[in-house]
């Protein structure tokens, strides 16, 4: 890292927002600041956002998606603090689709069953008819639930 680049990070960490800054959470902002430095080849002030963008496009190649995001709001972080607003969104990865294969649920015998003889009745049925997951029907309130005359809306806050 540039010795200029190392100053300026410095100086944003005393800054009172970063004070609050764990000492990992300060390692993990000067290592993307250094991912991009070493990838780019460039002193800090001479980075442009045109070079960001094409850094965060071959970025999305080689990391998770919830990498990329928290490395881009850390980038974005830092330049605001330099006054360089980046003006593009960053482009996600689509998210593959993916066949469910149902061989290994319960038939409808097994989950008759397993329905008749357990007190949970009605949250085994919401799991099974909707697909939502466990956690998000726990997490369930009576507002939450919009049932018409042919049809029912779940609002899920998770």
């Amino acid at each position: 890292m540039d010795s200029d680049a190392a100053e300026v990070l410095e100086k944003s960490f005393n800054e009172p927002k970063s004070l609050l800054l764990s000492e990992g959470a300060k390692r993990i902002y000067a290592m993307a600041l250094y991912n991009i430095l070493k990838h780019l080849r460039r002193r800090l002030r001479e980075i442009t956002p045109d070079d960001l963008k094409k850094y965060f496009s071959m970025r999305r190649e080689m990391i998770s998606t919830s990498t990329l995001i928290r490395e881009f709001a850390i980038i974005r972080k830092f330049f605001r603090y330099l006054r360089i607003e980046l003006d593009f969104k960053l482009k996600l990865p689509r998210k593959e689709k993916f066949i469910i294969d149902t061989s290994s649920f319960l038939t409808n015998e097994e989950f008759e069953k397993l329905v008749t003889a357990n007190r949970d009745k009605a949250l085994l049925m919401l799991l099974r008819e909707t697909g939502i997951r466990i956690g998000e029907a726990l997490a369930l309130n009576v507002g939450d639930v919009e049932i018409t005359e042919r049809s029912g809306t779940i609002y899920s806050r998770c």
